[in-house]
């Protein structure tokens, strides 16, 4: 390797060092759809306890920022996040919830999902009720 791909390396290492360290906490994204409607819970592995939990209507998504480094969290002994719900496939409109949670060596996010198919009004859809048959059989009985 010659003198100048090496400083170019080295440069890049440094320049990627540097974001490292700049980035903060986590990023989740949730996506509901009618028939797989999440159920979005954080629980404090610590205590059992669940701290917070949403419902993601079908055709929405939930992201979740966590915004402390986990080595920050440990430190404090806690986390922020922010939430917000926004249509499925578009960006997410700006965050205006905020609480405090576990930090991250003391959480868990557990997502299940609800029964469905459910309609983006958050209503169960059900099925027709099948129409009345008649039998008729070829002896006029």
């Amino acid at each position: 390797m010659g003198q100048r791909s090496r400083t170019i390396a080295a440069c890049a290492a440094v320049a990627l060092g540097f974001l490292g360290g700049c980035m903060e906490g986590e990023k989740f994204t949730y996506k509901s759809t009618p028939h797989v409607p999440q159920t979005v819970t954080i629980v404090n592995t610590a205590t059992g306890e669940q701290v917070w939990t949403y419902d993601v209507p079908a055709g929405q998504a939930l992201t979740i920022h966590f915004l402390n480094r986990p080595s920050r969290t440990t430190e404090i002994g806690y986390d922020e996040m922010t939430w917000t719900l926004g249509t499925a496939g578009e960006m997410p409109p700006a965050p205006t919830n905020r609480m405090r949670v576990p930090p991250t060596s003391s959480r868990r996010i557990v997502v299940s999902l609800r029964p469905g198919p459910e309609l983006p009004t958050g209503e169960l859809a059900r099925p027709r009720p099948k129409a009345a048959t008649t039998t008729t059989t070829t002896d006029g009985k």
